[in-house]
């Protein structure tokens, strides 16, 4: 697979694909990190500590790096993020000025479409500052 990193970092985590539209407040239960959207297909999913996989484009919103913040602060964030497109300007706007700002960082890579969607939830992703890699799950 062919990675571009966005944000670095050191990380390994339990792959979670979603399958659907994912809005940080309202959308996930602050308390335990669960997504708490009750159409959402990943219903019930907690994504602390999860390497969070957008396979489809306009699949996070981050409304303002104030949402993002509020994750760490509450000790919920997910490990990783991988995406479809680099064109995720609510998201990737919200991860800059959480990083430049608050120094809060959570690794993000970039992997084309056609490649991402090989990647499974409970495959293990691996974070090694600018190198990326996908482990399948037993």
């Amino acid at each position: 697979m062919h990675f571009k990193v966005l944000l670095t970092g050191v990380t390994s985590a339990l792959a979670l694909v979603l399958e659907d539209r994912i809005i940080i407040d309202g959308g996930i239960d602050f308390d335990d990190g669960r997504i708490i959207g009750q159409h959402h297909p990943q219903a019930g999913e907690r994504i602390v500590g999860r390497a969070l996989v957008f396979p489809n484009s306009a699949s996070f919103s981050v409304n303002s790096a104030a949402e993002l913040i509020n994750l760490f602060v509450k000790g919920v964030q997910p490990a990783a993020l991988i995406l479809s497109r680099a064109a995720e300007s609510d998201m990737f706007t919200g991860l800059l000025m959480a990083d430049q700002r608050h120094r809060i960082r959570i690794p993000t890579a970039v992997c084309p479409q056609h490649e991402i969607k090989s990647i499974k939830s409970m495959d293990i992703i691996t974070f090694q500052n600018t190198t990326v890699t996908v482990d399948p799950a037993n």
